[in-house]
C-alpha cells in the first residue's frame, strides 16, 4: 500500500452474519477465563485494499466483566450521554479476536479491531469497531473522521446494537485514537499486539445504514494489549 492509500472502514453491522461470537451478560463479576460468561470467537471477514476497497474486522466474543474484571487483550469502553437512545453504558470484553493490520510492510497499514457482546436476557448484540490507517508507532494519534474512504493518518469508530430485527448503527464524527503501546510481530511471525486509547469519540447516527439509531453520545476507553494478525 502507498501513502496515498485510502480505505473504507465498514461497520461490522453490515456483516452481522459473520459475527458469531457473544458473551451472555454485560456486567458479571468474573474476568476472562472465569466461569459464568463465555463466548466463541468469530471469523474475520473479507478485506480489500485500495481507494475503493473496504475492511471489516471479524468479531470476537469473550468474557464480559464488570469494573473489577481484567481486560488485558480486550476492550474496556464507556458510552456516556446516550440516555434511552442506547442500551449499553459500558462495553467490556476480552479477548478480542477480530483484529488485523493489513499492508504492514508498506508503513501505512490498515488496522481494524472489532468485538461484540450478546446479552442473554434481551438477546441483543452490541458491536464496537475501532479502525485506522497509518504507521504503527507508539504515540501516534489518528483523528476520527466520517469519510466513506478513510485517508491515511485518520481513523473511525463504529457502534451497532442489534435486537431481533432492529438494527441501530452510530458512527463517530470526531475524537482521537492514540497508539499507546506497539508490540510488532517477532521475526518470522505474524501476530503483534496494540494498546490504544479512544478519546472523545462523538457518536451520531451513521450516514449509511443507521437503521433506527437516534441521538448522540460519547465513547471513551481503550483496547489493552489487543492481539492482531499482520499481513502484507
Amino acid at each position: 500500500m502507498k501513502a496515498v492509500l485510502g480505505v473504507t472502514l465498514v461497520a461490522c453491522a453490515a456483516l452481522f452474519a459473520a459475527c458469531s461470537s457473544s458473551s451472555t451478560d454485560p456486567t458479571p463479576s468474573g474476568s476472562s477465563g472465569t466461569s459464568g460468561t463465555t463466548a466463541t470467537s468469530g471469523g474475520t471477514s473479507g478485506t480489500s485494499g485500495g481507494t475503493s476497497g473496504g475492511t471489516s474486522g471479524g468479531t470476537s466474543g469473550g468474557t464480559s466483566g464488570g469494573p473489577d474484571a481484567g481486560f488485558e487483550g480486550g476492550f474496556d469502553f464507556t458510552l456516556a450521554g446516550g440516555g434511552s437512545d442506547i442500551k449499553q453504558t459500558v462495553f467490556q470484553v476480552a479477548p478480542v479476536y477480530g483484529a488485523f493490520c493489513m499492508g504492514a510492510s508498506s508503513g501505512m497499514p490498515v488496522c481494524s479491531f472489532t468485538a461484540n457482546v450478546t446479552v442473554a436476557s434481551s438477546g441483543c448484540t452490541f458491536i464496537l469497531n475501532v479502525a485506522f490507517v497509518g504507521a504503527l508507532t507508539a504515540g501516534t494519534s489518528f483523528g476520527i473522521v466520517t469519510d466513506p474512504t478513510t485517508p491515511p493518518g485518520k481513523g473511525t469508530v463504529n457502534y451497532t446494537e442489534i435486537c431481533g430485527s432492529t438494527t441501530k448503527a452510530w458512527k463517530a464524527t470526531g475524537g482521537t485514537i492514540t497508539l499507546d503501546v506497539v508490540t510488532l510481530p517477532p521475526a518470522g511471525l505474524t501476530t503483534g499486539a496494540l494498546t490504544f486509547t479512544v478519546t472523545g469519540a462523538t457518536m451520531a447516527p451513521a450516514p449509511n445504514g443507521a437503521g433506527g439509531a437516534t441521538g448522540t453520545f460519547t465513547i471513551t476507553g481503550k483496547g489493552d494489549k489487543v492481539g492482531y494478525g499482520s499481513s502484507g
